[in-house]
């Protein structure tokens, strides 16, 4: 199977630094109410004009691009769920982030999560590089597992456990894990064959986050039938019209519990294969050629390695003995990258 049968859409909902082309396709999250404040501000007319400019909408056919405040990335799912023949109906369907994704040109060994500055033109040529994927030999790509949160009951209810030792992002943007106890009923009535497996995974000590995996079409639309009966069920049962900027993004934190467990539970199912991510800080046009007409922090490979050698020093010693091993795998991509670009720039 060729990687033309493959359709990623890269989320974004303001102007950033995309990876087009290949099978990528960026994806306006909540076109439909682009005039309204998110998460990080208001849209300016040029910002709204660019994201018509370079991006599909989620707005067309049938949708719920207007929910976008609450499901956030989750309408660009719902659209190519309602929407698929739009895509051109490919074998596989992906979704990744405007400063998240995947790197499949990139060896498994190198790490689960890569920081860089910019979407470099060398980033860009592991993010493209689709071959490596072997479609066809899998039916599921998620991204390696990390550190979760610990679940514990509370009066016969559910809550989450004080910050672990190490860093972790599963629930810490969830505030009072609204909707949190109407899922888990709800999965336990009428989806008794997941109900086991979520309540084993938001246990877990490991997290399959960010709301990012690669589905064979007959994957993704069983996943796609079991996440948004849930959440439309959820929605209705809490009213969220005082809610906060912050809390109304509730619906999108529990897709991401559901899609990690969804991927905790098809791991032992299909044929799954766990693909290093990227995350890109500067994330607005024009950054990554900014960034390359400023000096390197390190001009030669051993300037590289003793900078690296340093943050993981520093790095190991902020989050303890249980992290180093994690660390090294961080920083062994990220040297690579490094002393990639310099080797094929400056050097």
């Amino acid at each position: 199977m060729s990687t033309p049968d493959l359709r990623i859409l890269v989320c974004c909902h303001k102007p950033s630094e995309l990876v087009t082309g290949g099978v990528y396709t960026p994806i306006h999250c909540g076109r439909a109410v682009m005039q309204e404040v998110h998460k990080d501000g208001t849209l300016s007319m040029s910002e709204r004009r660019w994201l018509l400019e370079h991006c599909i909408g989620d707005d067309t056919g049938d949708n719920i691009s207007a929910k976008n405040r609450s499901y956030n990335e989750l309408t660009a799912y719902y659209w190519a769920w309602k929407n698929y023949e739009k895509l051109g109906n490919p074998g596989y369907i992906g979704f990744t982030h405007y400063r998240r994704g995947f790197l499949p040109g990139a060896s498994p060994k190198g790490g689960c999560i890569a920081r860089f500055s910019t979407l470099s033109p060398e980033l860009r040529a592991l993010i493209l590089d689709t071959e490596r994927l072997d479609l066809g030999q899998y039916e599921l790509y998620a991204p390696e597992h990390t550190q979760a949160y610990r679940l514990k009951v509370v009066n016969g209810r559910y809550d989450w456990t004080q910050r672990p030792p190490v860093p972790c992002r599963v629930v810490e943007k969830n505030p009072g894990n609204i909707g949190l106890q109407q899922t888990l009923d709800y999965v336990q009535a009428y989806y008794p064959c997941h109900s086991a497996h979520l309540r084993r995974y938001l246990r877990a000590r490991r997290a399959f986050q960010w709301n990012m995996a690669i589905f064979h079409r007959d994957i993704f639309f069983d996943y796609a039938t079991y996440l948004f009966d849930v959440l439309q069920y959820v929605e209705k049962q809490i009213d969220s019209r005082s809610f906060n900027t912050a809390d109304r993004r509730f619906l999108a934190y529990l897709g991401e519990h559901l899609t990690g467990s969804f991927i905790f539970e098809m791991q032992h199912r299909v044929r799954t294969k766990f693909l290093p991510t990227f995350f890109v800080y500067k994330t607005q046009p024009g950054s990554a050629a900014a960034e390359k007409q400023s000096p390197p922090l390190a001009n030669t490979p051993a300037a590289a390695r003793r900078l690296l050698r340093f943050l993981q020093l520093k790095r190991s010693l902020t989050w303890g003995r249980r992290r180093i091993h994690y660390t090294k795998k961080i920083t062994t991509l990220e040297g690579q990258m490094l002393l990639f670009q310099l080797n094929s720039s400056s050097l």
